[in-house]
């Protein structure tokens, strides 16, 4: 028992020893799981989570390889636009001609294929712009366009724990994606007709007919008249209304219709004989007026015995006249004599009515003094001086009928007139019902073939077919030409567009008449970058410097959709090196947690080791006592 026990001491106190003698020599606490079974739990889940920092890490460093390739590209793509923008710019003005357009052709032709070869650009054998189709070419060019062959999906890296970046950038979003909409903002300037919906004029917002009102004032004879076209539907109904309600209210030298520009509601005045005190001057004598510099003239007898000179500078219409007339006579002490408008309403009189007449005359201050003659009164008053007739100018007011009224305005009619009032345009929106006669203020256009090529496919459209009468007619025409498009009145409408269904292949719609229809109708162009390069290098080969010019709003909306997808690069590579220093400090921090799990404390354990080793030399020596020195020599 003695020896068994010194035996199981012995064998413990060695056990110790070299326990701390094999953490002296690894210099880890932990060599086998029996070591720390707790410690070894958290240091496989911090090995556990360094493998992923370091499977994270290396992701994005083939992530940010990625994006690095593709912004590169972006940037060639980028270049070569501005080049193209800068061509387009300079050879838009007249100072070039067929030779030089010729030359500009040929580069821009080059600078097409250039990005399309930055399109199909590679990392390691594969396409950066194919999406999962990395070893299809992302793009083909077709002779009258382009289509893209790759797929639209999205290659995604995680870059953390349940965090994943999408590193490609689908190439059909970058070259044949429409980034606007063929004819969007294209004005056809639709006319008007009697049966136009007032619900379609002022680009679809109608007239405010709450009240329906507006005034019509006859500045000559003070007449005013309140048109009430609060029933109105269509712009005939509105003329009618004002024309029987003009008539009715004594207003019979003015007319209402459409105006001879095709988008308005114009006045027509015609002249008319009558006046009223309340007639201005200026209207009277076909609209030359009355001078009233000095605005002086004299009535007097035969021998100038009696004799006043009337004054009337000061005054605006025949109103003013008559008072001046009157007044000035009856201070000058002379009664009886007094001045007004004729009997038949048409000029002034100046009636004696003394029981003997004074035997007074209306003559001009001079030869120069005109100012009796254009008020009709130069004659003798024996005892009545009938003036001659005024012949005024007509004169009307249009204006609402209350504050804060819209009617008139709507019309397009405010303002003053004598002879003709031209509407303002009414802007009009066109329908499906719309007659193409109508378009181009009512004048429209001379409508012949157009093609459309989508991808590597061209169609030839006639919209010159007599069958084509409605703008309805025209859109399902464009519909029907089994391409993947769609034509409808545009978003103002008050145009027509067409619009790319497939984005993966560009979009041309082209001229091939004279009349230019397309352009006409605001649909040629393309919506999307390559579309444009072709356009451009179209158009310089045929010295259209129109299209050529109008290109260049396209290229601009090109270079817009290359810097979005190049701020979109942009942003993942921010986001994959916040991740990745994040994730360097991740690592920092759970390497440490990880030391302080597994290494041993080499100052602490060669203390232990000391102590451990007097234990065993102090246990020996003990043993020695109890046991047979051959034993203990043996064991030793």
């Amino acid at each position: 028992m003695i020896t068994g026990q010194v035996i199981a001491n012995l064998s413990r106190n060695i056990e110790n020893f070299m326990k701390l003698e094999n953490m002296m020599s690894t210099g880890r606490k932990i060599n086998k799981p029996s070591d720390d079974p707790i410690g070894t739990i958290s240091s496989l889940g911090y090995r556990s989570k360094l493998a992923q920092f370091e499977q994270f890490t290396k992701n994005i460093s083939s992530a940010k390889t990625w994006l690095s390739h593709e912004d590169l590209a972006l940037s060639d793509m980028n270049g070569l636009l501005i080049q193209a923008k800068e061509i387009a710019v300079t050879l838009a003005n007249d100072s070039y001609d067929y030779t030089a357009r010729q030359g500009a052709a040929s580069e821009i032709e080059s600078i097409f294929e250039q990005v399309l070869q930055a399109g199909n650009t590679q990392l390691d054998n594969r396409y950066i712009f194919s999406g999962h189709k990395t070893l299809q070419q992302a793009f083909r060019s077709t002779g009258v366009g382009v289509i893209y062959e790759g797929d639209d999906g999205v290659i995604k890296t995680e870059i953390e724990n349940g965090a994943t970046v999408g590193i490609n950038t689908v190439g059909s979003s970058v070259l044949t994606k429409s980034f606007t909409v063929i004819g969007d903002d294209a004005d056809l300037k639709a006319g008007i007709d009697g049966a136009t919906l007032l619900t379609q004029l002022n680009a679809g917002d109608g007239i405010d007919l709450t009240t329906g009102t507006f005034n019509i004032t006859d500045a000559n004879l003070n007449t005013t008249v309140t048109v009430d076209i609060s029933a109105a539907v269509t712009i005939n109904d509105v003329i009618t209304e004002i024309n029987t309600q003009l008539a009715a209210g004594g207003i019979t030298n003015l007319t209402a219709s459409i105006g001879l520009e095709g988008n308005n509601i114009s006045f027509t005045a015609t002249d008319r004989p009558d006046v009223t005190v309340d007639t201005p001057l200026a209207n009277v004598n076909s609209g030359a007026g009355v001078s009233l510099s000095p605005g002086t003239f004299e009535i007097h007898n035969s021998d100038h015995s009696t004799s006043v000179v009337i004054d009337i500078s000061s005054g605006s219409n025949l109103g003013d006249v008559i008072t001046s007339i009157n007044s000035q006579l009856t201070a000058a002490g002379i009664a009886n004599v007094t001045a007004s408008l004729n009997a038949a309403g048409t000029g002034l009189q100046i009636q004696d009515t003394n029981g003997v007449p004074l035997g007074l005359s209306v003559s001009n201050l001079g030869e120069q003094n005109t100012t009796a003659t254009e008020l009709g009164l130069v004659g003798d008053i024996s005892p009545t001086l009938v003036g001659t007739d005024l012949q005024p100018q007509p004169e009307f007011v249009i204006e609402e009928s209350a504050v804060d009224e819209t009617v008139a305005a709507g019309l397009g009619i405010l303002g003053t007139m004598n002879y003709d009032l031209i509407g303002e345009d009414l802007d009009s929106q066109i329908t499906g019902d719309t007659a193409l006669s109508l378009l181009n203020n009512g004048v429209g256009f001379e409508l012949d073939s157009i093609r459309i090529s989508q991808g590597d496919s061209t169609v030839t459209v006639d919209l010159g077919a007599s069958t084509l009468v409605t703008v309805q007619d025209l859109i399902d025409t464009l519909n029907a030409t089994g391409l993947s498009i769609t034509a409808a009145i545009n978003s103002t409408g008050k145009g027509i567009s067409i619009t790319n269904d497939d984005q993966t292949m560009t979009l041309v719609v082209k001229d091939i008449e004279e009349s230019k229809p397309a352009r006409m109708l605001g649909i040629a162009g393309s919506p999307d970058v390559m579309g444009n390069l072709l356009v451009l290098a179209d158009a310089l080969r045929e010295n259209d410097r129109e299209v050529v010019n109008s290109v260049i709003e396209g290229l601009d909306s090109s270079l817009d959709a290359i810097l979005n997808n190049r701020a979109s690069a942009g942003a993942k590579m921010i986001r994959l090196e916040s991740t990745e220093l994040r994730l360097t400090e991740y690592n920092l921090s759970f390497t440490k947690l990880l030391s302080d799990t597994e290494d041993a404390d080499l100052t602490k354990l060669v203390a232990d080791l000391a102590q451990q080793e007097n234990t065993y030399t102090a246990a020996l020596q003990a043993a020695a006592k109890i046991i047979q020195p051959s034993l203990l020599d043996f064991l030793g």
